[in-house]
């Protein structure tokens, strides 16, 4: 008997259409590799603390990077292809200093590939930014004054969007 009313509600289910998932970025945010990024627009230049604060409104954190080679790659390309020169990323020493750490915890590589060459640098430096170079046309990781206005990059989840959900959005935004 069980069995059968189970069966019966799954039917049901299926018969009244069952809302599917489906991973998007908010507008405005670009999926790369599986999460959704912020790239500021020019203009937009704030200290780093401003950037974060900006960022965890927007339900994330300024981005992290160095997790893995292809995605920073493809990241850094985005960047350029963007005409971004310079840069706030996720990496500070402001809770040890000399120790630079991205904003979820992890410690920064010391042997991360994309520090620029004698980075990082004096101990009133404290925030992470990456700079495009003349040297192999790419971005590096330089460490800053946190108060310097620069441009951001946010790293948010993936947000579960129904396909009902999206097509209600679609009749209420066109006036229906």
């Amino acid at each position: 008997m069980w069995r059968v009313a189970l069966i019966c509600i799954s039917l049901l289910s299926c018969a009244l259409g069952e809302e599917e998932e489906k991973s998007v970025c908010f507008p405005g945010f670009q999926e790369i590799n599986g999460k959704c990024y912020y790239f500021s627009a020019q203009g937009e230049d704030i200290s780093w603390h401003g950037a974060r604060d900006t960022c965890i409104n927007y339900g994330g954190d300024l981005a992290a990077m160095g997790k893995s080679c292809v995605e920073d790659i493809t990241f850094m390309q985005e960047m350029i292809s963007r005409g971004i020169s310079i840069t706030w990323v996720g990496a500070s020493d402001l809770a040890i200093p000399g120790t630079f750490r991205w904003v979820d915890g992890e410690d920064v590589d010391p042997y991360f590939q994309s520090w620029y060459p004698e980075q990082p640098q004096n101990d009133l430096y404290s925030c992470a930014y990456l700079k495009k170079t003349d040297l192999n046309e790419r971005m590096y990781m330089h460490n800053g004054l946190c108060s310097n206005p620069h441009s951001y990059i946010c790293e948010v989840p993936l947000t579960k969007k129904s396909k009902k959900k999206q097509e209600g959005i679609k009749a209420t935004s066109s006036g229906q």
